[in-house]
């Protein structure tokens, strides 16, 4: 009989034992995996999407940066604007390599807008580098001269009307559709022109029982790309201190922000899974401790039919490596089904952060990292109970054990 299965017939005769620890060791591995698991995917998430992205600085009306953050990081609609004056200052600033206004507006829910509370994005077609890389899918009907077209984001519902959308009176062909991106902004909104955009608020006023109003010299933001010789911090301050009424946001600092927020809001989680984990080390050194005391008369035979005191110790250890072991392997894939079933309430209670997993190989190392901690925590837990079985005679050992009983 090898030694591993001898450690499994021992397992297997202290039922109650080995379910308690593997319970307690599976819990410890199920959370720590799941908040390591979802901080992962939103850092990965945002650093992806703003790289897609391509903005190194978003500039906002001042007072209006929560709302900025909101918009680029979680696609929230919202809308506010600002002087357009600034553009062509912004433009002249040294260090910038690229400059594009954009205008947010939001749908109203009133039949003058096929999809309600959705966040309308209106771009400049000369200038953009945000958007227009993304676009893809073009529509192959037949263009219509007098509708403009728009492109949806691609997880954005088409509307009831097909391929057509009104908003605020205006009616629009759906002329293309964005390649997934990660980020919200761009998939879950829908893109036209800036003179379209320009038509439609002319028109909301004429046609829309909500008329939109914005002046026509009004724009909610610009984004802003910095050449790579420039220091961003550096043209963000220049950029608020040439100007009065607005603040340069850094997209980097948006990613940092948010991952604190989002860490801090799982740090309840990881305590909880560090917790259970210092719980189940004490209890597996308890219960092994117990256990080397019951069964001296037992390990003394093991001992006395040739097994060394090496063979002993690797006995014990095994024994708590095979529980941990799998109650590691039990919580991760119990953790790997929760977020699963409730990726859409996960990324709902991350401020609509889009959920995106990352890849196989991360995921499988972070599950393996947790597999391993626990087997060798486990290990490491009863090792002093089997050093201390292992410095006992096979005589002293089996009569000692016939005492007890």
């Amino acid at each position: 009989m090898t030694l591993f299965r001898l450690a499994l017939r021992n397992l297997w005769r202290q039922r109650f034992r080995t379910v308690a620890i593997t319970l307690a060791t599976a819990l410890a591995a199920g959370f720590i995996f799941s908040a390591s698991t979802i901080i992962e995917s939103v850092e990965s998430t945002l650093q992806n999407g703003m790289a897609k992205l391509g903005a190194d600085i978003m500039v906002v009306p001042d007072g209006y940066e929560s709302k900025g953050r909101k918009v680029l990081l979680s696609g929230e609609p919202t809308a506010f604007y600002m002087d357009g004056s600034v553009l062509p200052g912004v433009t002249a600033i040294k260090g910038i390599e690229k400059v594009s206004p954009q205008l947010f507006m939001v749908s109203a829910v009133l039949q003058c807008c096929s999809m309600p509370t959705v966040l309308l994005v209106a771009y400049d077609t000369a200038t953009d580098f945000t958007i227009t890389p993304w676009v893809s899918h073009i529509n192959k009907l037949p263009p219509e001269a007098t509708l403009d077209p728009v492109t949806i984001g691609a997880e954005t519902l088409y509307a009831s009307e097909g391929p057509y959308m009104t908003f605020f009176g205006k009616k629009f062909r759906v002329g293309s559709s964005m390649n997934p991106t990660g980020m919200r902004y761009l998939d879950y909104s829908i893109f036209m022109t800036m003179q379209a955009a320009r038509d439609m608020i002319e028109k909301s006023a004429r046609d829309s029982l909500k008329p939109l109003t914005v002046r026509p010299d009004q724009i909610s933001s610009i984004m802003v790309k910095v050449s790579r010789d420039s220091d961003i911090k550096a043209v963000a301050g220049e950029i608020e201190a040439s100007f009065k009424g607005i603040k340069a946001l850094l997209t980097n600092d948006m990613i940092s922000s948010v991952k604190r927020e989002i860490e801090a809001s799982l740090w309840s989680v990881i305590a909880a899974g560090l917790a259970c984990w210092a719980m189940t080390i004490m209890l597996i050194g308890l219960v092994f401790a117990m256990s080397v005391n019951e069964r001296q008369r037992e390990l003394g035979l093991i001992r006395a039919m040739g097994a060394t005191r090496f063979h002993t110790l690797r006995l014990i250890v095994t024994e708590a490596s095979i529980i941990c072991g799998i109650g590691g392997f039990a919580g991760v894939s119990v953790g790997l089904a929760i977020i699963v079933t409730f990726k859409r309430l996960i990324t709902h209670s991350l401020g609509n952060i889009t959920f995106l997993w990352p890849s196989p190989v991360i995921i499988s190392s972070i599950g393996v990292a947790c597999i391993v901690i626990m087997t060798l925590s486990g290990a490491l837990a009863a090792l002093v109970p089997a050093l201390k079985s292992c410095r006992k005679e096979p005589y002293d050992a089996i009569r000692q054990g016939s005492n007890g009983q």
